[in-house]
């Protein structure tokens, strides 16, 4: 165990080497709902559940569907839950208006007529982790300066989200509806990031992973990305294989059309016990990979 009593749990895992790749939340649908006001430690589920309780058992039961809650960057002092969006993550993602579609979870395919501006997401959840409040905020706010018009209302590509998990990589961000996760964000990757999802490329920096890719997959996408080095487009590395099991895993790709593949094999590292962030210790690790023989 490793204790940093005067650091934030951010900065602590930093500290220890631990790998932000691999660490991107897992899921293939997605419900987004604005929740004007503070955000509590459930924010996305309280959301979902006060538009119709009835229905949000449903919505939250769904396999491979996350709710997440969002508000408008600055914390606007009004209140109010409304439906927002809804969508699909992954090679053949989409995001549209929730009154578009039917009721119920997203459909498998894009609906006829629908096509997508990305969604910039950044936790500033500080009731799950303090990091995410003190850290990411002013991310958000910068983000929105340049990126938004100033009339821009409903229409704002950034905004606050409840919780994305991961809160020891803060400042983190969600691109929906790609599902990619990045991590210990400062402003200019962080636009880099942004200006590249706006030409429809993925940025390769500070990346975690692709929410519909298990972690060992995520890794090797990451992998890839960052040896073709400029942003590329989402279809650049194509994963089509994964096989083992966590320890120790093949992952097979298609890479601007070549095939390759690496072994991956997850390193235990420090267990962070504390923090001035307090909460559950902090398990770190790396991942390991190598192109296998033959």
């Amino acid at each position: 165990m490793t204790a940093f009593p005067h650091e934030l749990c951010s900065d602590a895992d930093l500290a220890v080497g631990d790998d932000l790749r691999g660490s991107a939340a897992r899921f293939d649908s997605f419900v987004v709902v604005e929740q004007r006001g503070s955000f509590g430690k459930e924010a996305a589920i309280d959301a979902v559940r006060a538009l119709d309780p009835q229905r949000a058992g449903g919505l939250i039961a769904e396999p491979g569907l996350r709710p997440f809650a969002i508000r408008p960057v600055g914390r606007p002092e009004s209140s109010g839950v409304r439906a927002r969006f809804a969508g699909r993550t992954g090679p053949a993602s989409w995001l549209a208006p929730v009154e578009a579609l039917p009721a119920g979870a997203p459909p498998e395919e894009r609906p006829a007529g629908i096509g997508w501006e990305p969604l910039f997401a950044v936790c500033t959840n500080g009731s799950r982790d303090r990091c995410c409040a003190i850290k990411s905020r002013e991310l958000a706010v910068l983000l929105h300066r340049e990126l938004d018009d100033p009339d821009a209302g409903d229409d704002a590509c950034v905004v606050e989200v409840s919780h994305l998990g991961g809160h020891r990589f803060a400042p983190t961000m969600l691109v929906l509806p790609t599902g990619y996760a990045y991590g210990r964000l400062d402003v200019d990757t962080a636009l880099e990031v942004a200006w590249a999802a706006q030409d429809g490329l993925v940025h390769p920096a500070n990346l975690r992973g692709r929410a519909d890719l298990e972690p060992a997959a995520q890794v090797a996408d990451a992998h890839w990305r960052s040896e073709l080095g400029a942003a590329a487009p989402i279809d650049a590395v194509r994963i089509t294989a994964t096989t083992g099991d966590s320890a120790d895993t093949l992952v097979d790709a298609e890479v601007q059309g070549r095939a390759e593949r690496l072994r991956l094999r997850w390193q235990p590292g420090p267990v962070i016990q504390q923090t001035l962030c307090g909460g559950k210790p902090i398990a770190t690790g790396r991942w390991s990979m190598r192109a296998p023989a033959g």
